[in-house]
């Protein structure tokens, strides 16, 4: 029997219980009022009211009368507790199993989220897998081609394809172990005092070395601060932000601030023709949708990024603006207030 049926054949019950437990109550007090006369007194069915000297001299038996209303009141108080107590524990019931229903409805769809993430689990594992091994292969062959090879201009096209493989790979690996260090609360922080403005005009001058021609950062004069903070963690943090708002963007600039306020720094990365669809926001900080492309497709630069702000006690967003246009902020606070 499902449970919406328990509910209603509950609520029968206790509409029906509730019926005769008042129309008792009910037929009590008409009884109480209407009792015959020769119930109360014997002498009333007989002679009815005798007269004398010209009065009338009532003959009702008044003790017995008190006498049968304080046991019928008493039965009356007796009923209305048992259909309180029917009653109260009729809506208990109720509500366990409502509370019973609504725990079922999420428990399975928790096992069924689970289920879901355990199918992209495996799939990202044999995705990795297979990834990893086309890397190494591809590696492997184009040593075997350098062995071979005895022209000197393609044994250096060779090495250096070999190296670039070789970094993307790594870059990859490392970062899904950062992603799991920052899971498991194995990443270590080491604060100290650092200067914004040279900690951004850093990172700037060196994301300009791994971004498209067409792309330009630019660093909005900012008013310098002495800020404590883990200097590469932060480092790494903007880099791989200013990384994939460049890799992103169809050219023009992408725009870099920074604002203190109080004991928290506000920090905007902006550009000017970089849009993103709705799915893509939904889907940003996903680990499994990040991961399951190919090796050299994958952009953990945002989960990292916003995996480290976090450990750091800050928080990150990304938005877009009434024109449609990306912005990313991030607020972080200085622990030598903490």
């Amino acid at each position: 029997m499902s449970a919406i049926a328990k509910y209603v054949i509950s609520l029968l019950l206790l509409f029906y219980t509730t019926g005769m437990a008042w129309g008792q109550v009910d037929g009590a007090m008409e009884t109480i009022h209407t009792l015959p006369c020769d119930t109360v007194c014997p002498a009333i069915g007989d002679t009815g009211f005798a007269e004398q000297s010209g009065q009338l001299r009532p003959a009702y038996d008044m003790e017995r009368l008190e006498a049968e209303s304080e046991k019928r009141i008493f039965i009356i108080h007796v009923q209305i507790v048992l259909v309180l107590a029917l009653s109260i524990t009729v809506l208990l019931l109720f509500f366990y199993l409502f509370r019973f229903y609504r725990i079922k409805k999420e428990l399975a769809a928790a096992v069924k989220k689970a289920r879901r993430a355990d199918e992209k689990t495996s799939g990202f594992l044999q995705n990795m897998s297979h990834e990893v091994q086309v890397f190494l292969q591809d590696i492997s062959g184009l040593s075997d081609a350098l062995i071979r090879e005895s022209e000197t201009g393609k044994k250096q096209e060779y090495a250096a394809e070999i190296c670039s493989r070789n970094e993307r790979a790594q870059r990859v690996i490392f970062d899904i172990l950062d992603v799991s260090k920052i899971e498991s609360g194995r990443m270590q922080f080491q604060y100290e005092k650092i200067s914004l403005n040279g900690l951004a005009e850093e990172v700037c001058s060196s994301i300009r070395q791994n971004i498209p021609d067409d792309v330009e950062i630019l660093l909005l004069p900012c008013e310098d601060r002495t800020f404590t903070a883990d200097p590469a963690r932060l480092n790494r943090a903007l880099f791989n932000l200013l990384h994939y708002a460049a890799t992103h963007t169809c050219g023009g600039r992408i725009l870099i601030k920074y604002e203190s306020r109080g004991n928290e720094v506000y920090f905007t990365i902006s550009g000017e023709n970089w849009t993103m669809a709705q799915e893509e926001y939904q889907s940003l900080f996903d680990r499994l949708a990040q991961t399951s492309g190919r090796l050299e497709d994958m952009k953990l630069e945002m989960l990292i990024s916003r995996g480290l702000l976090v450990k750091m006690g800050g928080t990150l967003t990304v938005f877009p603006d009434s024109s449609g246009r990306t912005h990313i902020e991030f607020i972080l606070p200085d622990h030598s207030l903490n």
